[in-house]
């Protein structure tokens, strides 16, 4: 339309075929984050259930046997450890953690995002090296053998992967949210809203 000139070589010009394949690459990312992540609030739903289960039968067994599970408060905390964080990366791609967004609402649209793009990076740069140096940590304890000083001797290699595993999937769903944050891919529709579920 007007616009002339010599014709770009077939070397310079990049096919449409790639963006739709960098863009498959990226819907594939994002739905295998959004898939481990949601499997991960599963985990950590059953086990804030096995730790109210749990602490019932203790209040129970206490109140009317005078008696305690032996392994009820080393096992309460790897379950609340287990809630708190095997969901971590789901409630971030539902957007259901807390923000304050005093100075990101000021700002113009594209320096939003970028600020989204580089407070979620420096997320996932944290994330990773905690989950990094959890997973050796477990690691260590398997190969040493380790065991919990509680009468259960729990090998202490299990709750510790459990939580390792659980950090990684917080880096899964940081990288899900700057996907979405770049366009890169669609956000799935939100199973729960900050705004009327808080």
């Amino acid at each position: 339309f007007g616009i002339t000139g010599p014709a770009p070589s077939s070397g310079s010009v990049i096919p449409l075929s790639t963006f739709q394949a960098q863009g498959s690459a990226m819907n594939a990312v994002h739905r295998i984050c959004l898939t481990v992540t949601r499997a991960g609030a599963v985990v950590g739903a059953i086990a804030t259930g096995l730790l109210s289960v749990m602490l019932v039968i203790e209040v129970i067994l206490n109140s009317a046997f005078g008696m305690s599970q032996f392994y009820a408060t080393e096992y309460a905390s790897y379950f609340l450890c287990a809630g708190l964080f095997a969901g971590s990366g789901w409630v971030i791609t539902e957007q259901g953690h807390i923000r304050v967004s005093l100075l990101s609402d000021r700002l113009p649209p594209l320096a939003e995002r970028a600020l989204g793009v580089v407070t979620a990076l420096i997320g996932l740069a944290v994330a990773s090296y905690a989950a990094w140096f959890m997973t050796q940590y477990a690691l260590k304890s398997l190969s040493r053998g380790s065991i919990s000083l509680y009468p259960s001797h729990t090998p202490l290699w299990a709750p510790q992967m459990v939580l390792a595993v659980s950090l990684w999937l917080l880096c899964a769903g940081i990288v899900a949210r700057i996907l979405e944050i770049l366009g890169l891919a669609q956000a799935a529709a939100h199973d729960f809203d900050p705004a009327t579920e808080v």
